[in-house]
């Protein structure tokens, strides 16, 4: 979703926009080689998904759900 930013029903007026924050290098996950499964077989089943940033900025996920936000560690110290 990151990606992509917003789908949502193409019958309705889209509510809020999200930018998207990473462009996708490559269709689909990468999967490891034969000869990297031959040197270390717990990497048989690894699937690489990765993107590159956008200059958008990041994205709070807490608002994006309308979550309360959570106290920072130093004001439970405090």
């Amino acid at each position: 979703d990151r990606v992509g930013g917003t789908r949502g029903s193409r019958h309705l007026p889209e509510t809020h926009v999200i930018v998207p924050a990473f462009t996708q290098v490559r269709k689909g996950a990468a999967e490891p080689s034969d000869t990297e499964i031959a040197r270390n077989p717990r990497a048989r089943s690894a699937k690489l998904r990765f993107g590159t940033r956008t200059d958008a900025p990041a994205r709070d996920d807490l608002a994006f759900f309308d979550l309360p936000a959570l106290p920072q560690l130093q004001a439970v110290l405090d």
